[in-house]
């Protein structure tokens, strides 16, 4: 990061407008300038000009997505499931439900990105500058963790819809939303993800295919098979066929955890 930093300082001459610099630094704060909005929206056959109705109709069609109205039949009773109790009580015993250490956190906070902050507003950038403040961070995590009781605010986020390259800006369908949540709740997010991933590993929960957010592997892995398992097709003159919709939401949590308690 501060490599980044003396870089970009470096890079500015008299020939580099202020325009242009304070556009850098309101995006290093999480600050997005009003002139990225669009001017209208196409909705419906109707033309929406006003910049708020124009958030909220972005804001509804997002919704729309994420919503279980938009899942398929095999997910109808997603949400009767996760109303049932999973009688999942933790053993104190097993390592990965033990208190953090101070290690961990700052291990965790070594790893994170400056990505832009959440609701709350607080950077990571600050939070790696805390030093021994960093042990009430630490105390209020362990709290969380033996209490089991999450922080509402940080279940909130700052939503931000990101146009699809290449497609219509004026069609609200043609947005992705990202959401900006709490650092503090993501960093100890990473926490957990570290201890989960070194038991999932250890006891080879994973399936050969799971590539993604795994160590010493990547997405690409799979990109590669796919174009192999396609040119073996066309080789064969076979047709291959593959269906991707709306994957992000398709994930269940409520069975990802009852799968991990039957696996460990």
């Amino acid at each position: 990061m501060n490599t980044t930093w003396c870089s970009y300082v470096n890079s500015i001459t008299r020939q580099v407008s202020s325009k242009i610099v304070w556009d850098k630094v309101r995006k290093i704060f999480g600050c997005y300038s009003d002139t990225q909005n669009i001017s209208f929206l196409n909705y419906n056959g109707q033309v929406i000009s006003d910049a708020k109705e124009i958030r909220n109709v972005i804001g509804q069609t997002l919704s729309e997505i994420s919503s279980e109205s938009s899942y398929p039949n095999d997910f109808a009773f997603k949400k009767c499931e996760e109303q049932k109790s999973m009688d999942f009580l933790p053993s104190y015993a097993e390592d990965y439900n033990s208190t953090f250490s101070y290690h961990e956190l700052k291990d965790a906070l070594r790893k994170s990105n400056p990505t832009s902050p959440g609701p709350d507003q607080i950077h990571n950038n600050v939070l790696k500058h805390l030093g021994e403040s960093l042990l009430t961070i630490l105390l209020l995590f362990n709290r969380i963790w033996q209490e089991r009781v999450f922080p509402l605010s940080w279940l909130k986020a700052i939503v931000v819809p990101i146009p699809k390259p290449g497609k219509d800006k004026q069609d609200p369908n043609n947005y992705r939303p990202i959401a900006l949540t709490s650092c503090l709740s993501k960093l100890l997010e990473r926490m957990v993800s570290a201890r989960l991933m070194h038991v999932l590993e250890r006891s080879k929960w994973f399936v050969p295919s799971q590539s993604g957010f795994r160590r010493r592997r990547s997405t690409i892995d799979n990109l590669l098979k796919l174009e192999t398992a396609i040119r073996e097709a066309f080789v064969r003159k076979k047709t291959p066929c593959v269906d991707i919709y709306r994957h992000q939401k398709s994930v269940r949590p409520h069975m990802a955890i009852w799968n991990f308690k039957r696996s460990v």
